[in-house]
């Protein structure tokens, strides 16, 4: 993925990234349901920014079609709280990250690119597999 812009508020970082292609909804479930599985502690899954109860990875991949998906939690990777949004039917995420560290105190697009930018490709490459 490409990052797009970076900015801060009210100390969280609100990113957008550029995925490589249009994405639909079974990407979408895939890869929210790899990061509901590995990426966080105690992950929380939102459709339409309404909370879903999910009990495991394969209850995600049985969602109704929405506008998009959003998960969230504690990072394992990074160690701070991050929200993933995906949108169905485009080429656009967008990651909100706790300025919590020291890598995320600023807004800066190149530090910020050098510590979110493999954890974001990896949210990607997993829809197609």
């Amino acid at each position: 993925m490409t990052l797009l812009g970076v900015k801060a508020d009210s100390g969280w970082l609100y990113s957008e990234w550029e995925m490589t292609y249009r994405v639909g909804w079974v990407q979408i479930l895939k890869s929210a349901a790899a990061l509901y599985e590995l990426a966080f502690e105690d992950p929380e899954v939102l459709c339409n920014n309404v909370p879903v109860d999910i009990k495991c990875k394969d209850d995600i991949l049985k969602l109704e079609e929405d506008m998009g998906i959003t998960v969230r939690g504690m990072s394992k990777n990074i160690g701070v709280p991050v929200m993933i949004h995906l949108f169905n039917q485009t080429c656009i995420a967008r990651a909100v990250v706790a300025m919590a560290k020291d890598e995320f105190k600023t807004a800066d697009y190149e530090s910020f690119n050098r510590s979110m930018s493999q954890f974001m490709d990896s949210i990607e490459l997993v829809m197609y597999m």
